[in-house]
Order: C-alpha cells, then sequence, then structure tokens
C-alpha cells in the first residue's frame, strides 16, 4: 500500500513538473511602448522636447522617430532663437504601435 502512494506521489510530481514546463512560455506579452512619429513644419532649427527632456536638437523641418512608454507625454517644437520666434506643443496619449505627433511652430508676437 505504502508503494503505491508513493508511485502516485512521483507520478503527480511529475505532472505538475511537466505542466509547469510545458505552460511557462505560454504567458501573455504586454507591448508597453510605442513608436512616435514626429513631424516638424516650419522654416527654421527647432529643439525638440518630450516631457521636459530635449529628445531632438536643432533640427529642420522632418519627420523623426522616437520609441516610448506608453502613456501620455507632452511634446513640445521651440524656435533655438527662443520661443517668441516660433513654439508649438501637443498632449498626447502614446498606445502600442504607431502615434504621430504634428508640430508647427509659430511665433507669437
Amino acid at each position: 500500500m505504502k508503494k503505491n502512494i508513493w508511485l502516485k506521489g512521483i507520478l503527480l510530481l511529475t505532472l505538475v513538473a511537466l505542466l509547469t514546463m510545458g505552460l511557462a512560455g505560454c504567458g501573455i506579452v504586454i507591448t508597453t511602448t510605442g513608436t512616435v512619429y514626429i513631424t516638424v513644419m516650419g522654416d527654421w532649427w527647432y529643439d525638440i522636447y518630450m516631457d521636459g527632456d530635449i529628445i531632438f536638437s536643432n533640427v529642420r523641418e522632418e519627420t523623426y522617430t522616437i520609441k516610448v512608454l506608453t502613456g501620455e507625454h507632452f511634446f513640445e517644437a521651440i524656435d533655438t532663437a527662443g520661443s517668441s520666434r516660433g513654439y508649438d506643443s501637443v498632449t498626447k496619449y502614446i498606445f502600442p504601435g504607431n502615434n504621430y505627433v504634428v508640430l508647427e511652430p509659430k511665433p507669437n508676437y
């Protein structure tokens, strides 16, 4: 009788171990980043900021690409000669996948 209990215990442990190893690779993959295409429109040179940090410096009119964490982000384009010469900003929620931001700095004088 004791032999039968030991055999069932070993069989149960083996089954649990095989299931654990087999199902370990079947987790859900959650994407936590998104690709942002930032299009800057204007005739001058700009610094591009995201959440207060500079991400592109001294750039011209073009589309720039950056990977960021999903969530809400604040984007700014500021003329290198000062914000009075050109400024634009947008707050955008970034989702997994492709996201588009358009900044068109205008003078505020």
